[in-house]
């Protein structure tokens, strides 16, 4: 065995008298052993009226700066006891940390001084984008045989044509929308929409049986469903459902016409979106997120990253899924163009890579089980600048073969 079997550390104090000698002195040498005993052996000697330590430890489970600060620990909790008074201390009042340690940890790493706006919504800050760049790309789609290239100017317009639709419907700031798509521009077109529209999406799988789509439409309290033609038939008997793709058709922007102004009864404490749990462990539960919510998240990732107008990201996570929040919007607010993936692409490694290779894609959010098919094909993704993995769980061996698969500037999250 690699452990020894009754215990890891080991703590010992010497403090026995030595004998007599006859006049002869005697004198600790040091021993330098190469193999670590346990996991930490710390030995006490008492000289005198001083006291001190030796410490040994496995060097592949300990950095020395680690045992440094163990050590600093312990001498702040025996400071803390000898201290006038210490004796009368609880445990839980004994200071493991120093006044310096305590500020690095309490300040330096959680700083709470950066406040962020809290006084915008999704809508307005894509409006905002759409100004400041209205010709530059933002949504590219290859998926269906058309070669769409929407500009951001285009996309707020027409977008905003399709929420004044939804309102004219029946759909009013507060109501959740169901939304069964696709990936897809139209998916893009009514998650904008519905916000715009002072509404909440709530995403649902079409793969999904149709009772679980049915008991999260029903358990949100959901009176309108936007969807593709071909899933009309199946939920207009309980719902008002929408043609995604009608609507789109139907609402293209002129450029000569004013918009009325959209509802304003909606603020950063609307909810944005709702997204159910898997139910693995029982009944799905619905997780509804504000706007306000949202804002820190997303104003965080654009001062953090450095993602910009140049930046290409594929939109590869599924949308009812909670990371795909973040793809879509770290990417469209900071100016960003959006790739829409056709399933057969995103499913293949090899088509997938092709994919990457082809558009120059510099941004990418992968799950661990696609992050490995991409690194197993052995082939280098040279345009990527970052690369986020997340979602579940991650092996040391998949990071270190992760970046192997990308250029040595590309930052890996």
């Amino acid at each position: 065995v690699s452990r020894n079997p009754l215990f890891d550390v080991m703590f010992t104090v010497q403090n026995a008298e030595a004998e007599n000698t006859g006049g002869l002195p005697l004198h600790s040498v040091p021993i330098d052993s190469p193999v670590s005993r346990f996991d930490l052996t710390v030995i006490a000697r008492e000289t005198g009226d001083n006291i001190t330590l030796d410490i040994e430890y496995c060097t592949a489970l300990f950095e020395a700066r680690t045992i440094k600060r163990m050590m600093a620990a312990w001498m702040n909790i025996i400071s803390s006891v000898t201290a006038e008074n210490g004796t009368g201390q609880t445990i839980a009042q004994i200071d493991v940390l120093s006044p310096q340690e305590r500020h690095r940890i309490l300040e330096t790493f959680n700083k709470k001084e950066h406040v962020y706006p809290e006084d915008n919504t999704i809508p307005q800050l894509f409006s905002q984008r759409a100004q400041a760049n209205p010709d530059h790309i933002a949504l590219v789609d290859e998926v269906s045989g058309q070669n769409l290239h929407l500009a951001f100017g285009y996309l707020d317009k027409r977008t905003s044509q399709i929420a004044h639709t939804l309102v004219n419907r029946g759909i009013e700031p507060g109501h959740i929308v169901g939304l069964l798509s696709n990936r897809s521009v139209e998916m893009i077109l009514a998650i904008l929409s519905i916000l715009k529209a002072g509404a909440a999406y709530l995403p649902l799988n079409p793969r999904n049986p149709f009772e679980r789509n049915r008991f999260m439409l029903t358990d949100a309290g959901v009176a309108h469903l936007l969807t593709h033609g071909s899933y009309i038939a199946e939920y207009r008997n309980r719902w008002t459902v929408f043609d995604i793709d009608g609507i789109g058709e139907s609402a293209h922007p002129a450029s000569n016409v004013d918009l009325p102004q959209l509802p304003s009864q909606f603020s950063p404490q609307s909810l944005a979106y709702i997204i159910y749990t898997s139910g693995s462990t029982g009944t799905p539960k619905g997780v509804p997120i504000s706007h306000a919510n949202f804002m820190p998240l997303l104003h965080w990732g654009c001062d953090q990253y450095d993602i910009g107008t140049r930046d290409r990201t594929v939109q590869n996570v599924s949308y009812f899924f909670d990371w795909s929040v973040w793809e879509i919007f770290i990417t469209l607010i900071p100016g960003a163009a959006l790739y829409i993936i056709s399933d057969e692409e995103q499913l293949n490694p090899r088509k997938q890579h092709a994919f990457l290779l082809r558009h120059a894609v510099t941004v990418l959010h992968v799950t661990p089980t696609q992050c490995s098919t991409l690194v197993n094909l052995g082939k280098k993704t040279v345009s990527l600048r970052f690369l986020f993995i997340g979602g579940e769980r991650l092996s040391a061996d998949l990071v270190e073969r992760g970046l192997e698969m990308v250029s040595p500037s590309c930052r890996v999250y």
